[in-house]
């Protein structure tokens, strides 16, 4: 009856059945190369805020600095926007993820050295710790040994040969605004997820060279902020809407 109703003379009727062949393919994963071009020629799927879509602009610019890119479908299952691989290296890009298993940014109490001397690290180890004992005695509300912890909003792993950590690490920071206090407070969450990332339990960066080092990068991305200037300071590069990037690692 499709196929008959597709010959009909009335442009409703066949135009329809056309429509409806094609979805029940597409239903079925069987749709060839030149209609799903065409498809996503004709088709935008719009995240619900904004600032998700100024994330993935810049996700999307830093991927046009490689070849041979392979996205995948980002269907709310995994965070993975792309991988690669390279004569020498593997790549994995991340969107609003804090990375592959083998990083971490995330900071325990339990895991800090506990300082001696009196001041202000001393005190505030003392709230924590009786912060976390009234709170159980309180509200019955129990681990709660996050000092510290993040996710960001574009994570780039480096992998040489078949280790299973990430030599090196690109961190990205979007901040959709005009607004130099924003801004600036998305640099201050950048230079955090650079300094405190951790593979494999350990501290990417030596204490030599935090926030200097070539294993650990990043990028604070914003709209158009008047008293910005694109620049790079260190391993830190600032980026507005409509800058060029160039190649992270």
């Amino acid at each position: 009856m499709l196929q008959s109703v597709k010959r009909s003379r009335n442009p409703l009727y066949s135009e329809a059945a056309i429509l409806l062949d094609r979805y029940r393919r597409l239903m079925n994963y069987n749709l060839d190369a030149t209609e799903a071009k065409r498809l996503l020629e004709n088709t935008f799927v719009r995240p619900e805020q904004t600032e998700t879509l100024f994330e993935l602009y810049w996700v999307f610019r830093i991927l046009d600095c490689y070849d041979s890119v392979q996205f995948e479908l980002l269907d709310g299952g995994s965070d993975v926007v792309a991988s690669w691989e390279t004569a020498d290296s593997r790549y994995v890009l991340y969107h609003d993820s804090t990375g592959s298993s083998a990083l971490s940014f995330r900071e325990n109490l339990a895991d800090i050295d506990r300082p001696s001397e009196d001041g202000y690290l001393f005190r505030t180890v003392h709230v924590l710790d009786r912060w976390q004992q009234i709170a159980d005695d309180f509200f019955n509300i129990t681990g709660r040994d996050s000092l510290w912890g993040g996710r960001p909003d574009i994570v780039l792993e480096r992998y040489d040969g078949d280790s299973p950590n990430p030599n090196a690490v690109f961190v990205g920071e979007v901040k959709y605004t005009t607004n130099s206090s924003y801004a600036a407070q998305g640099l201050r969450e950048l230079l955090e997820y650079m300094a405190y990332v951790r593979a494999d339990g350990e501290y990417m960066e030596d204490q030599d060279d935090v926030l200097d080092s070539k294993q650990v990068t990043g990028m604070l991305f914003v709209d158009h902020v008047k008293s910005a200037v694109g620049r790079t300071e260190s391993e830190i590069t600032l980026r507005q809407f409509g800058d060029t990037v160039s190649k992270p690692l």
